[in-house]
């Protein structure tokens, strides 16, 4: 699933799991959402997702974005605080 996706659906999924994603980070990047275990990355089919961020920080990241952006503002701050503040 794209990054976008799993981001803008973040609220089905389980604080309980973890985001990993295909670098480099973008809208389009392949992710998975996993159970916490606190690996850095995971291999499936010859892919490598790298670990992105815990879902319950993206659920608290959204909460304190400013209302007024668009779903892709909100998705490349997010991107962005996972690449420069993770």
């Amino acid at each position: 699933m794209p990054l976008q996706e799993m981001i803008s659906n973040i609220e089905h999924i389980s604080d309980e799991h973890t985001i990993y994603a295909e670098q480099p980070w973008d809208i389009t990047s392949k992710a998975i959402a996993l159970s916490n275990d606190e690996k850095m990355e995971v291999f499936i089919k010859d892919t490598c997702y790298s670990y992105f961020l815990e879902v319950f920080i993206i659920k608290e990241l959204i909460e304190d974005l400013d209302d007024s952006l668009s779903n892709q503002d909100v998705i490349f701050k997010i991107i962005q605080y996972a690449i420069n503040d993770a």
